[in-house]
């Protein structure tokens, strides 16, 4: 009789524990791709990594890894910098990542920086690319500084 309870909670605790993995897989599902968010000025393109020999790979239950394309649809701008960010568990607070560029001239229509294989953390569940630029250079007076911010999230559980 003994025997049999044991045998049958052993049983319970690992259909238990199979329906946690699966419902902690679950969760964690990678971001949509490939996607896109456009604005007037920009395009951002979240994507797969088409890998080659000398790319880094995701490391399993720590992060996903992706290739990010930001394109200028618009006019042209000045001093553009690109920064990106993932959201951290349990806080309010972003993580910056370490995709940061600046181009510190024209930046004409159609020209693009491309960040080909990049990891985002598995529990994040937002990751944003922030745009600032200028409509004049620099060095010229009156000359503005927008900025916007593209939002991608994970698919709902």
């Amino acid at each position: 009789m003994i025997r049999k309870m044991t045998t049958s909670l052993f049983v319970l605790f690992l259909v238990g524990t199979g329906s946690i993995s699966i419902a902690s897989a679950i969760s964690n599902q990678p971001f949509k791709t490939p996607d896109t968010k456009q604005s007037e000025q920009w395009k951002v393109e979240l994507d797969e990594v088409k890998y080659d020999s000398k790319m880094s790979r995701p490391i399993k239950r720590e992060n996903e890894m992706y290739s990010l394309k930001i394109i200028n649809v618009g006019k042209e701008v000045y001093d553009v910098e690109f920064e990106t960010y993932r959201d951290e568990p349990n806080t309010k607070t972003k993580f910056g990542l370490s995709l940061q560029e600046q181009r510190k001239d024209v930046f004409k229509e159609g020209m693009n920086v491309h960040f080909a294989n990049f990891p985002i953390h598995v529990k994040a569940k937002t990751f944003e690319v922030e745009v600032s630029w200028h409509d004049k250079p620099v060095n010229i007076k009156n000359g503005r500084e927008f900025k916007q911010t593209f939002t991608f999230t994970r698919p709902n559980d």
